[in-house]
């Protein structure tokens, strides 16, 4: 959901993490220790009378944790002081209770909103996954299929399709000889999109040489020729013009 309002960087995912980690730490904090109260409201009620109630609070604590508090739980002191003013004031838990009331139901809308824009995405991705499978199996003329009856925002996967329906079905050696020709006919455009169909179907050495070309993109020029020493051997005769071009 963030990703929608924030840019794609990784300094802003992790601002939003820890934004979003402190929150909860605050809210789940703050809600405990008041539940707590409220329990303690609840036993109030069962019980009758506040005094068995603080003895069992004090034997609890014990006799050096009576002002000791915690994220989670106020202190012994502070919950015998809430318990002998809810005795003198009855007002005072049911103004709690109403307080945790609202609390809790808006936590219950929040978590339907969650879940209601989660289900949202699923149900708008579910037609690009269904061309991903449809890829990944090489059944492109039902991938072409799909994306004129239900077309999708992705560029990417647009692309796919859209080179795949050159094909009839996906064939490994088939998609290697095109990517090699695009290579040769200086489209490297095409020869990335062939090589994804290819890692899509499976093919190792295809994502591996997709793969090292895009470390070639950050990787300083001295530092090239050990790619090429990684690329599968069936590939280098391809590779090698490619990535010594860079190097200029």
């Amino acid at each position: 959901l963030a990703t929608k309002f924030v840019p794609d960087d990784a300094v802003w995912t992790l601002a939003v993490l820890a934004a979003s980690m402190a929150l909860w730490a605050i809210g789940f904090g703050w809600i405990s220790r008041r539940f707590e109260l409220e329990a303690d409201i609840y036993s109030l009620r069962l019980i009758g009378e506040a005094e068995p109630l603080i003895q069992a609070l004090t034997l609890v604590s014990g006799p050096h944790g009576h002002k000791r508090t915690s994220w989670r739980h106020f202190s012994t002191e502070r919950r015998i002081a809430f318990l002998e003013a809810a005795v003198r004031e009855p007002e005072l838990a049911k103004r709690l209770e109403r307080r945790l009331w609202w609390v809790s139901r808006a936590g219950f809308l929040a978590f339907l909103i969650v879940m209601g824009l989660e289900i949202a995405g699923l149900v708008r991705g579910y037609s690009r996954d269904q061309i991903v499978l449809e890829l990944r199996r090489g059944d492109y003329p039902a991938a072409v299929e799909r994306i004129e009856r239900q077309p999708v925002e992705d560029a990417q996967i647009l692309a796919l399709v859209q080179r795949a329906a050159t094909l009839k079905k996906g064939d490994l050696a088939e998609l290697e000889r095109r990517a090699r020709e695009a290579f040769a006919s200086g489209d490297p455009q095409a020869a990335h999109e062939w090589l994804d169909l290819g890692a899509l179907r499976g093919n190792k050495d295809m994502e591996l040489v997709q793969a090292l070309l895009m470390e070639a993109q950050e990787t300083p020029p001295a530092n090239r020729v050990e790619l090429l020493e990684r690329v599968p051997q069936a590939w280098r005769a391809t590779l090698e013009p490619v990535l010594r071009s860079s190097e200029r």
